[in-house]
């Protein structure tokens, strides 16, 4: 988690959705679930003074209720695994520090020659070496490997150095003010739990409150009811249309990211470049990451398809994990770059032809 200066103002951003969500939460139970639960324990006489309050079967309340829960719940976990987990950092060992990488002259040569003859295919024998190598990115200009001078060692690849954060980030994704905290190769998981469960969140609010808010059109009885009842539904579902179709966006966006194998860096910085160098560098790089079909570079990013909905991580790390890994169920035997090894259940490898 960030903690660098200027934390204060950073925790602003957490704060404003914990405020939307309380807003969000308090209204959908107090004003549109809770009267009509009454509705069935009362008498006449004694139901809600809403007088817009509307009736629903006992059995559809309870599954609202419960289904509801289950996935705000879940966005609760999401959200703060999201927050409280470090994206990852480059590992402070020698090899990283001294850039001690093992890498034939002949596959630098190989590397080079890719750059510069930006006509030249990309063979599946190269694609091989490539994905052997533990370090493929190159500096634009010098092609030399690259370097932080504020951390003070060499670069994985898709590694980026965030200025919020002070440190390099481990397939950095982006910086979200949302959960003060870089989005990385350690948290991409449970950023992408969270904004699924989000989507399916607000589609549950939207539903269960459509009822209610057509109910504010009908004529106003008194203006005091109308501030206490009507008016925050009239925001609860504005709010709750607007960041829905906001966050379904988003989410379809990020997962064209992962099925394309890319990161939002690599999509706006290098793939849209109009400096045909990088896109070839690029093109390049991304041969290390792209595992040839969609299903498996769902699999790099989050796991076993057993875990996917799952907030916590089943796979387990160790000091160089996003580094030279591909991901958490893809190892490279060593630091020069051995054979690769996929630990992948055998039926779902067949079943997918890999």
């Amino acid at each position: 988690m960030c903690d660098q200066k200027g934390a204060c103002t950073r925790w602003m951003y957490p704060g404003l959705v914990f405020i939307v969500i309380a807003f969000i939460y308090g209204t959908f139970i107090a004003i549109n679930m809770y009267p009509q639960i009454q509705r069935h324990y009362l008498l006449p006489s004694d139901h809600p003074a809403d007088p817009h309050a509307v009736t629903a079967d006992m059995g559809e309340i309870v599954g609202i209720m419960i289904g509801f829960h289950i996935v705000f719940i879940m966005v609760l976990i999401s959200y703060f695994r999201a927050m409280l987990t470090s994206p990852g950092y480059i590992p402070e060992t020698s090899f990283w520090k001294e850039g001690d990488f093992v890498i034939l002259e002949r596959h630098n040569a190989l590397i080079r020659e890719l750059i510069n003859d930006q006509t030249a295919p990309i063979t599946e024998e190269a694609k091989a070496v490539i994905r052997s190598l533990p370090v493929v990115e190159r500096k634009q200009k010098s092609g030399k490997f690259r370097f932080c001078k504020a951390c003070g060692c060499f670069k994985p690849d898709r590694s980026h150095h965030c200025s919020i954060c002070g440190k390099c980030v481990l397939r950095m994704d982006h910086h979200c003010p949302w959960v003060n905290n870089c989005i990385g190769y350690s948290n991409y998981k449970y950023f992408m739990q969270l904004l699924v469960y989000l989507d399916v969140t607000l589609l549950f609010l939207v539903g269960a409150l459509m009822p209610r808010f057509i109910n504010v059109f009908k004529p106003i009885l008194s203006w005091p009811n109308f501030l206490k009842y009507d008016l925050p539904i009239i925001l609860a579902f504005t709010i709750s249309v607007f960041l829905m179709g906001a966050l379904l966006g988003f989410t379809w966006y990020h997962l064209t990211l992962i099925a394309k194998a890319l990161t939002t860096i690599e999509a706006k910085e290098k793939v849209n470049s109009r400096d045909e160098t990088i896109k070839r560098r690029w093109e390049i790089a991304n041969v290390k990451y792209q595992m040839d079909t969609v299903y498996l570079n769902f699999r790099h990013v989050l796991g076993s398809p057993l875990f996917w909905l799952l907030p916590f991580d089943v796979n387990g790390m160790d000091e160089d994990a996003g580094t030279y890994r591909y991901g958490p169920w893809v190892n490279i035997d060593n630091h020069a770059g051995g054979n690769l090894t996929r630990k992948a259940d055998d039926n779902m490898c067949k079943y997918f032809n890999i």
